[in-house]
């Protein structure tokens, strides 16, 4: 396959070779590649996130440690540094519920000609009647900045004055505990429902809320969940904890999640969702009975 052009520049998918309008390239991870090629298959299009899973781990097995929220974050960083864009979120733009489009039509860069400006041919030294713009514009700027550094210094911190702060907590998924199913099935299952949710709910922009990613967990896979809450709490700063469990039956897949603060170990939400069934992979259902469970999550923000 020919390169392709790409937003000013060009793609190759045989290689992954991504290069930029003034010839700065970079050679894009296998998943990354693949990524873009199925977004550039449908340009300025809705692709959703199940066809993009389905392009990606055609075996229904989905990289834990490249989840699709991470190759969109790479490939958005990608696109920046070869010289693509400077605003990656417009140009690959994730759409809550639905999917991710390539903006092509609307970011495509405009040449020199287009958008620079039209010479001055107008002497360099402003008439006497603006040259008072370069002396009050510092001072201006100047005066600003000691307004706000004054009424930084004068707030209130503590939430008794005018200048409360909202705090920001730190959310943290644990891996699900699976039930159910075949046991060499379970560690991935688990892991699977953990980042969909972490997926998921990156995307529904919860206020005042950070999520930590699942690599912050390694250090402690082996230990169990009562010693995960406290080291978490302690060493990451997480101020909220998800855990949750997969449950198999015969006609069911049920996923229940439950939302702890590691201050008192107290349960602040629950939430189950139970699916029929299908004649589906074993990882679409998962996917999609947390995407769902992600959404009841959502509504319970902001926290009291």
């Amino acid at each position: 396959m020919s390169a392709q052009p790409f937003n000013g520049g060009q793609f190759s998918a045989d290689d992954g070779a991504l290069i930029g309008p003034t010839g700065q390239s970079l050679n894009l991870r296998p998943k990354v590649a693949t990524l873009l090629a199925t977004l550039l298959a449908s340009p300025d299009e809705v692709v959703s996130k199940e066809a993009l899973v389905q392009a990606i781990w055609p075996g229904g097995v989905v990289d834990f440690e490249a989840g699709l929220s991470a190759l969109l974050k790479e490939l958005r960083s990608a696109c920046v540094e070869v010289g693509l864009t400077t605003e990656p979120s417009t140009l690959i733009e994730t759409l809550p519920k639905r999917g991710v489009r390539l903006n092509i039509a609307a970011t495509t860069p405009t040449s020199a000609s287009e958008s620079d400006p039209p010479s001055d041919p107008s002497p360099s030294e402003p008439p006497p009647s603006q040259r008072w713009k370069r002396f009050v514009a510092p001072v201006l700027s100047v005066v600003m900045t000691l307004i706000v550094a004054w009424i930084v210094l004068t707030l209130d911190w503590d939430g008794e004055g005018q200048g409360v702060v909202e705090s920001t907590q730190t959310l943290v998924i644990l891996p699900f505990e699976v039930y159910g199913g075949l046991p060499e099935r379970a560690k991935a299952e688990g892991l699977l429902a953990a980042d969909t949710l972490l997926s998921e709910l990156w995307d529904a922009s919860l206020p005042n809320t950070s999520l930590l990613g699942r690599a912050s967990l390694a250090p402690y896979a082996n230990q169990d969940s009562a010693d995960w809450v406290g080291a978490l709490a302690k060493d990451l700063g997480a101020s909220l904890i998800i855990e949750g469990r997969l449950i198999w039956s015969e006609s069911t897949l049920s996923l229940n999640a439950r939302l702890i603060s590691s201050v008192n170990f107290e349960v602040l939400v629950s939430e189950t969702v139970e699916l029929e069934r299908q004649a589906l992979t074993p990882s679409t259902q998962i996917a999609e009975a947390s995407q769902t469970l992600a959404e009841q999550l959502a509504t319970h923000w902001p926290l009291p």
